[in-house]
């Protein structure tokens, strides 16, 4: 009987220290030990065990974009920071190490200008997130019932112009959200993984090679075939890769 408590204390034991050792705030507190020592390795195994637990946040990406870094994977620091900045595009931190890594790659490809229309929405939407535009046009929104009853008590103009005033803007922020809602959701985006890359003129090994590309480049998804992406770049070139070279930035739900 006493082998039996002893084991069941093991047991108990070994338990507590597991799921202590699984506490993401704690293993976040190691990992971040584990950067400042500049162990990366470690700091980048627990960073993703606490992905692997389906956390998900921007100082995460961040830190772990750091740690790859600082290890020399272009490409995967990359990865993160976009990552990163899908949690919050406003990150100031994030979108300039991006920036610093971006100046890393081997390929410096001039984009074509956006249109008219997303640029607005893009630099519209660049500060804050569509939630909180969202919650700004209902803010908006309110204000203007809010004026409009002040026009039925008091009948003054002033306040229906400033309620219809303040309508207008609601629905407008409420518009430029559903297309940045929807550019977002259409955005299919990778960044290339493998150190060289040959972009191919069809979805088949033979095919004759269009333009090559390196590892850490940003590129849009456009469609699967087989082992085949079709990709395409910021300056409007496409063509043809395998997919295993490339790591989508949008994780699957």
């Amino acid at each position: 009987m006493s082998r039996l408590r002893i084991l069941f204390a093991f047991l108990l034991c070994t338990t507590f220290v597991l799921a202590q050792s699984d506490d993401p705030n704690e293993l976040f507190d190691r990992a971040n030990e584990a950067y400042v020592a500049e162990d990366y390795d470690e700091a980048i195994s627990l960073y993703q065990t606490i992905l692997g637990q389906g956390i998900h946040s921007a100082e995460l990406y961040f830190n772990l974009g750091n740690a790859y870094f600082k290890s020399d994977n272009t490409a995967a620091s990359i990865l993160y920071y976009e990552r990163g900045l899908l949690v919050d595009p406003s990150d100031e931190r994030i979108l300039n190490n991006l920036t610093f890594a971006e100046n890393q790659r081997l390929d410096k490809i001039d984009p074509l200008p956006l249109p008219l229309g997303q640029r607005v929405v893009k630099s519209f939407f660049s500060s804050l997130s569509t939630v909180v535009w969202a919650l700004i046009s209902m803010v908006l929104g309110v204000a203007g019932l809010v004026l409009f009853l002040y026009y039925r008590k008091t009948s003054k103009r002033l306040w229906f112009t400033a309620s219809i005033t303040f309508y207008a803007l609601a629905l407008s922020v409420f518009g430029l959200t559903l297309k940045a809602k929807n550019l977002a959701e259409k955005d299919q985006s990778a960044i290339i993984y493998a150190a060289r890359v040959l972009v191919l003129s069809e979805p088949k090994e033979e095919a004759p090679v269009v333009f090559e590309l390196h590892e850490g480049t940003k590129v849009q998804l456009l469609e699967r075939y087989q082992d085949y992406t079709h990709i395409r770049i910021a300056n409007g070139q496409s063509g043809w890769m395998k997919d295993r070279e490339l790591r989508r930035i949008k994780l699957s739900n």
